[in-house]
């Protein structure tokens, strides 16, 4: 069996964005991925996430359900890494930006799909529920082998507080519950941003993202135990505690 499962994601239109352009920039991405990798990786299908709280809600959990039904009995074998990788954009920004960490909160400034418009509102009301989560990838190295690739690339600490930043955190609490059901499994979390079209043109824009996914594979690699010889570099990607 494959030893990495790798979940991608993209968002939808939203406000006046009528072409995200992660909505065409994941789908190349899976294909690249899936003709490079083919069954050596267990590779899930992509999904093209509405822009709407209740559209992550119901999507977030199957990104991480193999580890649940496997521990569950269902004669499924969870994987020994598990990465998450969500995409989105950032129209403000000239180059790409990979998110360290996301906030417990919701303040929208323009309704979701759905009509939503939270105020300062917590994601999680638990009272335990940390202010912040963060990814358990070391981001400034990572992000320091993209920009040797010649990529205007940075490490982010403040994803915003709209629906990339939902998806993150959701995706982040998720993750921790499958750790605790699951500890076999790694799982490695990150979103990434990226800018519009319009600055950075789509085949510049799908090698970022090939780079990206080939030094978290290699560390993935690492991460279940394999040789990181074929990660490029992902070796110096862990984090070190």
């Amino acid at each position: 069996m494959a030893h990495t499962e790798v979940n991608i994601t993209g968002f939808g239109k939203f406000g006046s964005h009528t072409d995200n352009p992660t909505s065409v920039l994941v789908p190349k991405l899976y294909e690249s991925l899936l003709s490079k990798h083919g069954t050596a990786l267990a590779l899930k299908e992509y999904k093209i996430i509405d822009v709407s709280a209740d559209a992550v809600n119901a999507t977030i959990p199957s990104l991480h359900l193999a580890t649940k039904a496997g521990q569950e009995g269902e004669n499924i074998q969870p994987p020994k890494a598990r990465l998450v990788v969500h995409f989105g954009l950032d129209a403000s920004s000239s180059g790409f930006s990979l998110e360290c960490r996301a906030a417990n909160e919701a303040d929208f400034g323009i309704p979701d799909e759905a009509g939503w418009t939270p105020q300062q509102e917590r994601i999680c009301k638990e009272a335990s529920t940390p202010e912040f989560l963060h990814s358990s990838l070391d981001l400034e190295r990572l992000c320091a082998e993209l920009q040797e690739r010649g990529f205007p690339c940075e490490v982010s600490e403040d994803a915003g507080r709209f629906v990339c930043n939902y998806i993150y955190f959701q995706s982040l609490r998720e993750a921790e519950k499958c750790k605790a059901a699951c500890p076999d499994t790694c799982t490695a979390v990150l979103f990434v941003h990226v800018p519009l079209l319009e600055t950075i043109p789509f085949e510049r824009q799908l090698e970022f993202l090939e780079s990206l996914m080939e030094l978290l594979l290699g560390l993935c690699k690492e991460m279940a135990g394999g040789s990181a010889a074929e990660g490029s570099g992902a070796e110096s990607a862990a984090r070190t505690s």
